[in-house]
């Protein structure tokens, strides 16, 4: 039996291609419908064949006129490939002229209970959206927003339909130029509420949207919607009792920080990097905020439950948070100081097996001691093993790392914060200023950056001061590669 030739083949689609098309083009409902349901296949499966755009056309205008649903969810999936980069820029750009976006928009606002329908639409929106910065402007701009929050009122949403809108949501927060965020605002309270959702992956989605809005934001109005101290109301519309459910962002943050340390890790990389972004908001009204009283606690906790397997990038934007935290005031510390075991539990990550989860760990006693008052400083410095655990540190501190400058000045300024406490002259041991003398040099030739040898040398001159017994140790010259 001879087989089928690749023209032969081609030939068959083309034909089929041609036929599919007059019943697009056609005036029966039955014959528009199977037309639409072979070009939803034949749009990905076959590339080669080049779809004219005023099929295009006919399809978006059957999409916008017809009242059957069978029919426009058909099309919307249609939309969905051909966005996808299954058709040419030649039809992109017509459907675009069109006004595409604001009828698949429409469309979600007119039929919030046609699931099949909503998820064709919103997949097309999201294709739509991530190709480029401008793409993802016009759909904001198509006032999606009301048609989002109608659909995320819908207790009943399916979970797979609830995490495509999240996922347009999220494209739509992000890209380089930034967008103005501020469309994002009325989505916030519904963003909160999401944390509680049973399925952790609607919970990441919900997280991941709320990090890149805070990111970098300056805007007050966002800033000031996911700090507020009041309730909000979830949507227009949601009630139980008949009263309108509220929440508030950061308690609904803090309780679900808590809920992942205790026995999830899904979620919690996004959610202690929202907890450093909020965190980092410099508003002086904030300082003593619900969200800066009540954090403390649960990022504690994420660490220890990290400390011991490989979650490095958590362990770091806690404990990133936690520096935020101890910038703020001497309260802030005494409030992590009160907790059992917290300077322990920092002592440990010092010794962690991941250089940077170590150099965090350090920073943040570092500034804990340099931003603390004495009383403060003297309970981490007497603690069991600091000694040897900052000994250990600055013995493998390596000057080709950029990120050892700031733990290296912050040092320095351990060192002058504690001169004026007569019993902490002497808890630094000689060994651990003798781990600095490598890297000072007045060589000319010398590789090692010139701001790293000065922050060492102020911390070794000032040392040597208050302990003639190393005075005899002399600085030799040592060339680093860099």
């Amino acid at each position: 039996m001879f087989g089928v030739s690749n023209s032969m083949l081609k030939n068959k689609k083309n034909a089929e291609y041609l036929s599919m098309r007059e019943k697009i083009n056609g005036n029966d409902l039955d014959d528009q419908i199977i037309g639409m349901k072979f070009f939803r296949d034949f749009i990905s499966n076959e590339p080669e064949i080049t779809i004219h755009p005023s099929l295009y056309s006919r399809i978006h205008s059957l999409f916008k006129e017809s009242e059957n649903i069978i029919l426009k969810t058909e099309a919307s999936f249609i939309f969905a490939n051909c966005f996808d980069g299954s058709a040419h820029e030649e039809s992109i750009k017509l459907l675009k002229n069109e006004n595409i976006i604001r009828s698949l928009v429409c469309t979600i606002f007119r039929y919030p209970n046609e699931y099949d329908l909503i998820h064709g639409c919103v997949w097309s929106l999201n294709n739509y959206a991530v190709k480029s910065a401008e793409n993802r402007d016009v759909v904001i701009h198509s006032h999606v927003v009301p048609s989002l929050m109608q659909l995320l009122s819908d207790l009943d949403l399916p979970t797979e339909l609830l995490s495509n809108i999240l996922w347009l949501i999220h494209n739509l927060s992000r890209g380089h130029p930034k967008p103005n965020r501020d469309f994002i605002v009325p989505l916030i309270p519904t963003l909160a509420a999401l944390y509680q959702h049973e399925d952790l992956e609607i919970v990441e989605h919900a997280l991941w949207i709320a990090f890149y809005v805070t990111e970098d934001s300056n805007s007050k109005l966002i800033n000031q919607w996911f700090l507020s101290d009041k309730k909000m109301p979830v949507v227009s519309g949601i009630t139980v009792s008949e009263e309108v459910i509220t929440i508030n962002h950061s308690i609904a943050l803090i309780n679900l920080l808590d809920r992942l340390s205790q026995s999830e890790v899904v979620g919690l990389k996004p959610a202690v990097m929202l907890a450093g972004n909020l965190l980092h908001i410099d508003e002086q009204e904030n300082s003593h905020h619900t969200f800066y009283r009540n954090i403390v606690a649960p990022l504690l906790n994420v660490l220890q439950r990290t400390q011991d397997f490989v979650c490095p990038e958590v362990s770091n934007q806690s404990l990133w948070a936690l520096e935020q935290i101890i910038a703020k005031s001497p309260y802030q510390i005494q409030k992590i100081l009160a907790l059992d075991d917290s300077v322990t539990l920092l002592e440990k990550l010092m010794n962690h097996n991941d250089a940077s989860v170590r150099h965090e760990s350090t920073y943040c006693l570092l500034s804990m001691i340099c931003n603390g008052t004495i009383e403060q400083s003297n309970k981490i410095l007497k603690h069991t093993n600091i000694r040897i655990r900052f000994g250990q540190y600055f013995s493998n501190l390596n000057p080709e790392h950029k990120a050892n400058y700031t733990v290296i000045s912050m040092f320095l300024v351990a060192f002058k914060r504690l001169q004026v406490c007569c019993d902490t002259k002497d808890v630094f041991c000689d060994d651990l200023i003798k781990h600095l003398v490598p890297y000072i040099s007045d060589s000319p030739t010398s590789t090692i950056p010139k701001e790293f040898q000065r922050d060492c040398k102020q911390i070794f001159e000032y040392y040597r001061k208050m302990q003639p017994a190393i005075s005899s140790i002399k600085p030799r010259l040592i060339k680093v590669r860099i």
